[in-house]
């Protein structure tokens, strides 16, 4: 089961400099739907940054688009320190599994008093699915391995 998200909409793809161009048409007397359909933004999007100018007299700290920072637990600079630790741990040693990994980003975040979801703290461990995503990001990195039978536990297989 593929778990790589297919966007089909094009909501929240235009760009702030687009959006900036857009306002001031409107603000030149431009009609709504027109303007916002020659700058490729949607006219009721349009409309809120049209009101928003009007109301703080520019649109710099509104945000554009859909942001996935709210969604991630570590910082930049935790996330770093995760990330060395795991490859010291490997240049050490023959490395962590990815349970062990899991295991150490919840214990990460309960030192630091990160709140974290409530699967983390039933299971504690971190889910797969944010396991996934920090190696995705870090994939030229980090190498993890996968834990495999010994010969002691092969022979005792087949007993």
């Amino acid at each position: 089961m593929s778990r790589q998200y297919q966007r089909k909409t094009a909501r929240g793809t235009f760009t702030k400099d687009a959006m900036e161009i857009a306002v001031a048409a409107n603000l030149e007397g431009r009609y709504l739907r027109k303007a916002a359909s020659d700058f490729g933004v949607n006219y009721k999007t349009r409309q809120r940054y049209v009101k928003l100018h009007q109301k703080h007299g520019n649109i710099e700290k509104a945000t554009f688009g859909y942001s996935t920072q709210k969604k991630r637990i570590f910082s930049d600079e935790q996330e770093q320190a995760l990330l060395d630790y795991i490859i010291e741990a490997s240049s050490v040693y023959y490395g962590l599994t990815l349970r062990e990994v899991r295991n150490l980003a919840y214990e990460l975040a309960v030192a630091n008093n990160i709140p974290v979801p409530e699967s983390w703290t039933s299971a504690k461990t971190a889910v797969e699915d944010r396991l996934k995503a920090f190696r995705q990001r870090h994939n030229d990195k980090l190498s993890l391995r996968n834990p495999e039978a010994t010969s002691l536990n092969r022979t005792q297989a087949f007993n």
